[in-house]
């Protein structure tokens, strides 16, 4: 079963630059409660008659037993993640690159061997041909 939490909040708002100011917490009206699924979802489909009452935005939270440091570990985790995947795209791509250059160099080695056994051959006819 959920536990939850009602809290009021003041109304988002754009001030005359178009800058948007975040809700800020006002208060909670309860304390952390568990619910029923139903009635949690009961009271998330009718919390605009709560907001009726109180002249406020109504936001329902849920709470579950993550610890907080348990959720610092998992999001320093996902960092760890990315950082790696990048450096192994980085490097994935670096390696792409130097075997593209070899390839080149290969196909040009091979263009210059071709043409210096092309110019001995020329040369060395023209030797016995004087």
């Amino acid at each position: 079963m959920p536990k939850i939490k009602i809290l009021l909040v003041d109304e988002s708002y754009y001030d005359y630059d178009d800058n948007y100011h975040a809700a800020v917490l006002r208060s909670g009206i309860t304390d952390w409660e568990e619910v029923s699924q139903e009635d949690y979802d009961f009271l998330v489909r009718n919390k605009f008659r709560l907001k009726s009452n109180f002249n406020a935005n109504i936001v329902i939270v849920t709470q579950d037993d993550t610890p907080v440091l348990k959720r610092i570990q998992d999001i320093k985790a996902e960092i760890q993640k990315e950082i790696d995947k990048a450096e192994e795209e980085k490097n994935k791509k670096k390696k792409r690159a130097e075997e593209n250059r070899l390839k080149k160099l290969a196909k040009t080695e091979a263009e210059e061997k071709e043409l210096l056994n092309m110019l001995k051959s020329k040369y060395d006819e023209s030797q016995y041909h004087k």
